[in-house]
């Protein structure tokens, strides 16, 4: 199994082409799995101390956005985390996209830190 583990850069205008360079490199190495970066789609946010809904709703907006771009690394599967929510409870869960099925989640994390530069149970 060939797995190609990237890190995208936190600046939204520079995914799209970290995003094209990510795609070509999974092409040209015909790689089987990608790994993707906590949360990808969205500057890291959980490093201010207060919870700011808006900044999670536009991290929701945009994972729902990119999770689309996903079968562009195809026949690669892609494994990665974004924010979702639940009824009333936010969380940070793990995805695993294969190629021609729903993204599907396969882990909500449980452990949340609450520490300088790090504040993801604040939520």
């Amino acid at each position: 199994m060939k797995v190609t583990v990237c890190q995208l850069h936190d600046e939204p205008d520079a995914l799209p082409w970290d995003w094209e360079r990510l795609v070509a490199h999974t092409h040209a190495e015909h790689s089987d799995l990608v790994l993707l970066p906590e949360m990808p789609f969205f500057p890291w946010f959980p490093t201010a101390r207060r919870f700011n809904a808006k900044v999670w709703e536009a991290a929701v907006a945009a994972h729902d956005a990119w999770e689309g771009r996903l079968e562009e690394l195809a026949p690669a599967a892609a494994l990665g985390s974004r924010p979702i929510d639940f009824g009333n409870e936010r969380c940070n869960v793990g995805f695993a996209s294969e190629q021609n099925t729903d993204l599907r989640g396969v882990h909500r994390k449980a452990c949340l830190p609450d520490q300088e530069g790090l504040w993801g149970a604040r939520g």
